[in-house]
């Protein structure tokens, strides 16, 4: 446990910045403000309610002061530095700078131990991991730069793409592990039916900064681009779909009566891999790797080959 000051658990900004949206939104109401602004207004002024609730968060932890010695996991003991180190961390209602009591042997050597990140679980960047997920979940689907303009007119906080950019390198390092060390699905919550697919796709890939500028006219056999072949793999289970003739029916003819409805997918995994390297740094090609991926999944999901086993895009009955 932390010692905190009590007098710093003075709740009154957040009180006045709540008097305050309620004042907003009954002036607007008189003044006969269009809606779109009043949105914008409140949300502007949620956002401030937001920092100001965190920063009093963060008040309340202390610098995480734990007196003047703390036993390390490895047993030995680690001792108080004599300064406090700060750290940014920036979070979905802006930065802020935390201030941190660190232990180690002396100051200028490593620092062995900050109780403040430990208890708040601090991610490794300066980046909050909320922050960070909505970050890649937009980075997934549009460019680094509309998707930092996307966060900066949402959020009111600046990002460089730089960033953004080696935010998706440091979460892409662990994606193999997170995947490797997922439990297996209970079985008593699979589907009767163990379906398989893949596919490939030629991939462009980005010319690096010192490669040489394309010709302007290729030569007979000369490729327009450099591609990469990326295979992408899917195990799911399913029930059986039985259906008539009149079933079939339905589903080519609006005119039929309705199907009945599809069972849906459970536990549904997708692995995609551009071709890399192993550990002896070998290219391995990316259907190698992806069929590998595909080989564990049955055999954990499907011991003994008890279920029935069908490529997607088949119709078992």
């Amino acid at each position: 446990m932390f010692a905190h000051d009590a007098a710093i658990d003075n709740p009154q900004s957040l009180h006045d910045l709540a008097s305050d949206l309620l004042a907003y939104a009954r002036t607007a109401a008189t003044q006969g403000t269009a809606v779109h602004e009043v949105e914008r207004g409140i949300w502007q002024r949620l956002l401030q309610l937001g920092r100001t609730t965190l920063a009093h968060f963060f008040d309340l932890q202390g610098t995480g002061d734990m007196g003047d010695t703390v036993t390390l996991t490895d047993g030995q003991t680690g001792q108080r530095l004599p300064q406090l180190h700060s750290r940014r961390y920036v979070s979905i209602f802006g930065p802020f700078t935390l201030a941190r009591t660190a232990y180690g042997s002396r100051e200028g050597q490593p620092i062995d131990f900050v109780p403040l990140d430990n208890r708040l679980q601090l991610p490794e960047s300066v980046f909050s991991y909320v922050l960070q997920d909505w970050d890649q979940g937009l980075c997934v689907e549009q460019a680094f730069g509309q998707a930092q303009s996307t966060v900066a007119r949402m959020l009111n906080l600046k990002q460089s793409v730089d960033s953004l950019e080696q935010m998706n390198a440091q979460m892409a390092e662990r994606v193999t592990a997170f995947r490797e060390d997922r439990p297996r699905p209970d079985p008593a919550t699979e589907g009767e039916i163990l379906v398989t697919s893949g596919d490939g796709k030629g991939i462009v890939m980005r010319r690096q900064a010192d490669d040489p500028a394309p010709a302007a006219h290729r030569t007979k056999g000369q490729k327009a681009s450099q591609k990469r072949m990326a295979t992408v793999g899917a195990v799911y289970t399913v029930d059986r779909h039985v259906r008539t003739a009149e079933d079939v029916l339905a589903a080519l003819f609006h005119d039929a009566p309705k199907p009945a409805a599809r069972p849906r997918p459970t536990h549904k995994r997708v692995w995609a891999s551009l071709p890399r390297p192993d550990q002896d740094g070998v290219v391995q090609s990316s259907l190698d790797i992806v069929y590998d991926w595909l080989l564990n999944e049955v055999a954990e999901r499907n011991p003994g080959s008890q279920k029935e086993r069908a490529p997607e895009g088949s119709a078992p009955r």
